[in-house]
């Protein structure tokens, strides 16, 4: 039953307030999704976000991904949590649905959170069994970063269904939201309803996942020596190769004063990913004297199925303007892989970080990316 836990609401998709600066936007740390949105693909099945500004990806992982945005105010967010998970055989709708009810709210803290309304209903989903909860917690201790008092609610739609060629793969989709009680989003059932109305199953006995479009060799950037592979950016980025201090690109945009690197390192690292970008980073401030060095936001992710990490800081050199710089780690088979974007100003960043995060979602650690 643990990964019923992991279902849980407050566990798997609670929504909470984000810790950023007036001056910070959550685009600035993680990838934004686009509008009008695509559907997205995580092995099993599917669904499309909503076609709204400001939602971003603030967490993937090897069996689903958090899309995340902040409300009218920063204390209020929303979080769309879509995973696949091992679900425990069952034999009828009601056991079915009992295990959701149970997990919902089995781990809250009572003295925190007080249950308004916790109810499991069926779900149409043509061919397999559905649940959906309602659940809405009162929470007398959330944290708040404007200092302002009083309650704030929790409320969570959520579906979970056995996928319909295998019975012991669940999914579930989770849209929360956290507001002030006299804030709730009109909205919020229809904004839900369309994100799991857009859920469809892949099929299973296809090998493969759907592609937007079928890639092309020449589409990609292939290096044989370090085994990935990443699409080709666009022409205003200028691209140099085989570089000293292990950088094997570089790409400096010749509009912006904007640069990306991506470096690879052969040895064998004993130190976690964050330990390995805080050491770098105290030696790339000793060595250029990195000044007023400040980051601004961390956090484990994956890449391409591995684990990495990012960081996403700013700093002084000299009497230059702020340099706002995020970078990429995966250690892979002894190689360390670092991907870097500098730019010069927060305008620069903002302007060109989509395409760094369009080049980094892309890569490929393989062999053989194509199977030939």
């Amino acid at each position: 039953m643990q990964i019923l836990r992991k279902v849980g609401i407050l566990c798997a998709a609670l929504a909470v307030a984000f810790c950023v600066s007036a001056q910070t936007k959550l685009s600035d740390m993680f990838p934004e999704v686009q509008t009008p949105p695509e559907r997205i693909y995580l092995k099993v099945f599917s669904f499309v976000p909503l076609n709204e500004e400001g939602w971003v990806i603030t967490q993937r992982s090897a069996n689903g991904l958090i899309l995340s945005k902040i409300g009218q105010t920063p204390e209020e967010s929303i979080v769309i949590r879509a995973f696949f998970f091992k679900l425990p055989p069952f034999k009828t709708n009601e056991e079915f649905f009992r295990l959701f009810k149970e997990a919902g709210v089995k781990n809250i803290n009572p003295e925190r959170l007080r249950i308004i309304k916790n109810e499991v209903v069926t779900y149409p989903k043509e061919g397999t069994d559905c649940a959906k909860s309602h659940v809405v917690l009162e929470d007398n201790a959330a944290a708040k970063r404007v200092g302002k008092t009083g309650i704030m609610m929790q409320e969570t739609l959520a579906i979970y269904c056995a996928h319909p060629k295998d019975k012991g793969i669940g999914i579930s989709i989770f849209y929360s939201h956290r507001y002030y009680p006299d804030q709730r989003d009109s909205g919020f059932l229809d904004k839900s309803t369309s994100v799991f109305d857009s859920v469809e199953f892949v099929d299973l006995s296809v090998t493969g996942q759907p592609k937007k479009r079928v890639e092309k060799e020449t589409d990609f950037i292939k290096n044989e020596r370090y085994n990935i592979q990443f699409s080709k950016m666009a022409s205003d980025w200028d691209k140099k190769e085989n570089l000293t201090f292990k950088n094997i690109y570089r790409f400096i945009n010749i509009h912006r004063k904007a640069t990306i690197w991506i470096r690879a390192v052969k040895y064998e690292f004993k130190s976690t990913l964050k330990e390995s970008a805080v050491s770098w980073m105290h030696n790339m401030e000793n060595k250029y004297e990195w000044k007023n060095v400040i980051t601004v936001g961390e956090r484990e992710t994956i890449l391409d199925g591995k684990n990495a990490y990012w960081r996403y800081y700013r700093y002084k050199m000299h009497s230059s303007s702020d340099i706002y710089e995020k970078i990429y780690l995966v250690n892979i088979n002894k190689t360390m892989y670092q991907f870097r974007i500098s730019a010069i100003g927060i305008n620069t960043y903002r302007e060109t970080k989509n395409d760094f995060e369009n080049l980094v979602h892309s890569i490929k650690f393989t062999d053989n990316a194509f199977g030939e």
